[in-house]
């Protein structure tokens, strides 16, 4: 294990999505015109009318996916987290699938999740930090800091 440091002295982004907006296709497009690089995902809830998430269905190498999709029914999100580094999120989030028998889950929020009330988020930037991600030898993404060794 390693870890990195940085400041918080920074910016401290409070998004808005509303009814029909796609989620993270507008996270990444904030991201992107506000260029925020290294951050973190503090906190998000809301609720979805859409969808999609993928998650880890192995425990061997190379890892294996599994995609999970729910299409117009009512979701709920009670948290969101995760890290923005190089200006690339990676978010993951604990929802409920409200329709017949009220589950639980959790994932790695994918393109076409669409609000279906609002969704309400807070984005830290970290300053001091130049963060990317790089495959290790067996093919997992890890962050590395170019600032420090």
């Amino acid at each position: 294990m390693f870890g990195f440091y940085g400041k918080t002295g920074s910016k401290v982004h409070v998004l808005q999505f509303q009814y029909g907006d796609m989620l993270l296709e507008g996270i990444e497009e904030y991201v992107k015109n506000e260029n925020i690089q290294n951050a973190v995902i503090m906190t998000g809830l809301g609720t979805l009318d859409r969808c999609r998430v993928h998650y880890v269905a192995s425990i061997g190498f190379p890892a294996q996916d599994t995609m999970q999709e729910w299409i117009d029914e009512p979701i709920g999100v009670a948290g969101m987290s995760g890290i923005i580094a190089n200006g690339q999120p990676h978010i993951h989030m604990v929802f409920s699938a409200y329709s017949g028998d009220s589950k639980t889950f959790t994932g790695h929020l994918e393109h076409g999740c669409r609000v279906l009330y609002r969704v309400e988020m807070a984005i830290v930037e970290v300053d001091g930090l130049e963060l990317e991600r790089v495959k290790n030898e067996k093919g997992i993404e890890e962050l590395r800091n170019k600032n420090q060794p």
